[in-house]
């Protein structure tokens, strides 16, 4: 990815904006999803892989809707 080589601080708050959409829509989740450290870019609690997985997935979801934008205009 050309944004990933040219620069990783721009690529993490891109991948960030996706996880920050994401975490309202998760609401079924077992843990606190807002005990978290923004600038560390980590939970404080440990979440299990099931939910990384409905994160990640949540997160492709988020970027499916913006390319999908982004197509339509």
């Amino acid at each position: 990815d050309q944004l990933y080589v040219s620069s990783v601080c721009d690529y993490n708050d891109y991948v960030a904006g996706f996880l920050k959409n994401a975490i309202p829509k998760f609401k079924e989740c077992v843990t606190d999803l807002s005990d978290r450290d923004d600038t560390a870019m980590v939970f404080n609690n440990t979440l299990t892989e099931l939910e990384e997985e409905i994160l990640a997935n949540m997160m492709a979801l988020e970027w499916v809707g913006r390319e999908t934008k982004k197509l339509q205009n």
